[in-house]
């Protein structure tokens, strides 16, 4: 699980502004979070990793990039576990080639599918029903419009 949304910390930036971004970012690092305490408390058997994650720069050109990237984790939304790793430290820990690497050790790892058994079990032992109640997709005159 990689905290962000699926859009870098820039592009949260550049899309709602430091405030809005960083509020946004909070809200996925917390659920990546609970994700991790649930599997934790409940004994989930879902071979969870506290594994860490890696960007590395494969051309000269990217390391600019990835280094605004690493300085807007840790200026605009606070992360404390962003390191930029030069080439030797990054060739150390990974024996191939590349410039540089933003290593950001807040990240975990997990089979969704084992999370969500585990999960279902967890509940069902705290005592929550399941009931099966119809579900469909919206259609498009259901969504709100701009």
């Amino acid at each position: 699980m990689i905290p962000g949304l699926r859009k870098s910390a820039l592009e949260l930036v550049g899309l709602y502004g430091k405030e809005q971004a960083k509020t946004l970012f909070n809200l996925s690092v917390e659920a990546m979070d609970l994700a991790v305490s649930l599997i934790q408390r409940h004994g989930i058997d879902c071979d969870l990793a506290l594994t860490g994650h890696v960007e590395a720069a494969w051309k000269r050109r990217e390391v600019g990039h990835l280094a605004e990237e690493a300085e807007c984790l840790t200026n605009v939304m606070g992360t404390t576990h962003v390191e930029i790793l030069d080439k030797a430290q990054t060739t150390r820990r990974w024996p191939r080639r590349s410039s540089t690497a933003p290593c950001w050790t807040g990240m975990a790892a997990f089979p969704p599918l084992n999370y969500t058994l585990g999960l279902a079990e967890a509940a069902r032992k705290v005592a929550c029903r399941f009931t099966r109640t119809p579900w469909r997709l919206p259609s498009n005159r259901d969504r709100p419009r701009s």
